[in-house]
């Protein structure tokens, strides 16, 4: 097979081989994609309807897939994520979605302590040593109850990572 390059731009290469011409985008080392998870929407109704709605309000295409009655959405960015969410929320349409990576909390285990040691206590300790903890609860064992843990999440901050 024989390959050659016609043209080169900085950020695309056009390639004509013997059986095709294609283009090649190079990506900047740098500029990383970011992951944005679906929406997935239950009992979705009138399904086009919809994605132009959200095409229009996020002013970027969106697409979507209907599975089973329901509306897999796929937002193009995180702003549009977020718009969507919240559109989703003051409609009160039954959703559900995973948390964006910027807007994950650091979750942690704390093992070793007896059951019925004070979670007030476990919040001073921490804020003593420099964290700001957002929640702390004893985590439930369904079998046994050998050796209580405590779920603690922390703020996903320069702090909190740097701490750990």
């Amino acid at each position: 097979m024989k390959i050659k390059i016609l043209h080169s731009l900085p950020n695309q290469i056009l390639i004509l081989t013997s059986q095709l011409i294609r283009i090649k985008i190079k990506n900047n080392e740098n500029e990383k994609k970011t992951y944005v998870p679906p929406i997935i929407i239950d009992q979705a109704t009138n399904t086009k309807a919809l994605l132009s709605e959200f095409n229009q309000l996020t002013g970027t295409l969106i697409t979507g897939r209907c599975m089973g009655g329901k509306l897999k959405i796929f937002p193009t960015t995180a702003e549009a994520h977020r718009a969507i969410r919240r559109f989703v929320d003051q409609n009160k349409l039954k959703a559900h979605t995973y948390e964006p990576p910027e807007e994950k909390q650091l979750k942690t285990v704390i093992r070793g302590l007896p059951s019925d040691f004070p979670i007030q206590d476990i919040d001073a300790e921490l804020k003593r040593y420099g964290f700001s903890p957002v929640y702390i609860a004893p985590l439930k064992h369904r079998n046994f109850n050998s050796n209580p843990l405590f779920l603690v999440i922390l703020p996903k901050n320069e702090a909190s990572k740097n701490n750990l």
